[in-house]
C-alpha cells in the first residue's frame, strides 16, 4: 500500500462531484491526488472540507489540469 493511502483528507471524491458538478469524473482523481500533496506539506491549510473543495476550485479556475 502505498503512503498516501494511510493519510486522510477531509473530502471524498463525492464531496467532490457534488461540489463541481460539471466536472468530468476522470479529473476527480487527479484533483484528490493533488490534495494529498498539498495536505501532506501543508496539513495546516487543509484541514476542514471546506478548505479542500475551495483549493480543487482554485486548481479548476486556473486550469491546473491542462498545464
Amino acid at each position: 500500500e502505498s503512503a498516501w493511502g494511510c493519510y486522510k483528507i477531509p473530502v471524498t471524491g463525492n464531496d467532490i462531484k457534488e461540489a463541481f458538478p460539471n466536472e468530468p469524473g476522470v479529473n476527480i482523481g487527479k484533483y484528490i491526488k493533488q490534495l494529498y500533496k498539498a495536505t501532506f506539506s501543508r496539513p495546516s491549510d487543509y484541514e476542514t472540507k471546506e478548505q479542500c473543495i475551495h483549493y480543487i476550485g482554485t486548481l479548476i479556475k486556473t486550469g491546473w489540469l491542462g498545464k
